[in-house]
């Protein structure tokens, strides 16, 4: 008969999949960052990296990763505001560290991903 996986490595991954979920809710406060995620769970900074060290990312590339996604998929969809717009809807307090970041994950600016995407929806006339 199967039973309830109880051990120590469940336990984690469970909690490591609950603070996922709560970075995916809260990706648009600037303020998100281990210390806050920590103190969200009534634990240590330190208790929160260990967490995560059986993953394959820490907390903060886990947010600055889940923020760039968000971005990115803004930026692919007409009428979603400027390119600073976007940047400060997902939690980046400084366009130009936006762009920097941006540009070294994905090989473009937010800029160029924004022209060429507009490039590609504009009607032939």
């Amino acid at each position: 008969e199967p039973s309830v996986p109880t051990s120590r490595s469940a336990t984690r991954a469970a909690i490591r999949s609950e603070i996922r979920r709560y970075i995916q809710n809260h990706l648009h406060d600037p303020a998100l960052s281990p210390a806050s995620i920590a103190r969200a769970y009534a634990m240590s900074v330190r208790a929160l990296h260990a967490l995560f060290e059986e993953g394959e990312t820490s907390v903060a590339c886990l947010v600055r990763t889940e923020r760039l996604a968000r971005c990115l998929e803004d930026l692919q969809r007409p009428n979603t505001g400027s390119v600073t717009d976007i940047a400060f809807r997902w939690g980046f307090c400084d366009a130009a560290h936006f762009s920097r970041v941006f540009k070294r994950t994905f090989g473009a600016t937010p800029s160029e991903i924004r022209h060429a995407t507009l490039a590609r929806l504009q009607p032939l006339e």
